[in-house]
């Protein structure tokens, strides 16, 4: 069946190319493989296999480019566009070393931060094996969750789009005010202590 070969293909080009940063939302891609699995172009279990793989893949990627390129891309003038200064980045690679594994699984359900956090995973000391073993988890519980949702509400495949893209939006909302909170934290109830 050439359709279903070709939309394999297709499907793995787009997860790839969405996960390591294009401008392609990558849950889209998954309601959308969802939803041809669900008319029968093709199978739900080898969408799911062939979505955790080139996703799995993809993100390997990202961290070899941190490993062998992180430090000069990370400091770059575009990452400073990005608002990603050398000390920002100097912070997140702190970070990485000590809570390396849950950020990395956590950042798999976060658009926008994906794979320029597995870059910055790569450029700091965080082994390999580490690495995969906590980004596998977060892939096969997020991907197959999103195809399964694309096969099951077929009918109203604009609606859930809908609902996922206000969800980037709280979940970015909650990041945002957790980092404004520590920085307000960080800026005045420190000095204060430091000064009592």
């Amino acid at each position: 069946n050439y359709v279903a070969h070709y939309t394999y293909v297709g499907i793995v080009l787009f997860t790839f190319s969405g996960v390591i940063g294009m401008p392609i939302p990558h849950e889209l891609i998954l309601l959308i493989a969802g939803y041809l699995s669900s008319i029968g172009v093709v199978s739900l279990f080898w969408v799911c296999v062939v979505t955790v793989i080139s996703t799995l893949l993809a993100d390997n990627l990202s961290f070899y480019i941190g490993r062998k390129e992180g430090t000069v891309f990370l400091r770059s003038s575009l990452s400073k566009r990005i608002f990603l200064t050398p000390e920002r980045v100097k912070k997140m690679e702190n970070y990485f070393n000590v809570h390396g594994g849950k950020t990395v699984f956590f950042m798999r359900f976060l658009m926008a931060f994906r794979a320029i956090s597995f870059m910055i995973a790569g450029s700091s000391n965080m082994s390999w094996w580490k690495f995969n073993k906590y980004n596998f988890l977060g892939i096969v519980l997020w991907e197959p969750t999103v195809i399964i949702i694309g096969y099951s509400v077929s009918s109203g495949f604009v609606k859930v789009w809908e609902y996922f893209n206000n969800l980037k939006y709280i979940l970015l909302g909650i990041v945002l005010l957790f980092v404004i909170g520590y920085i307000i934290y960080a800026k005045y109830f420190r000095k204060s202590k430091s000064h009592s």
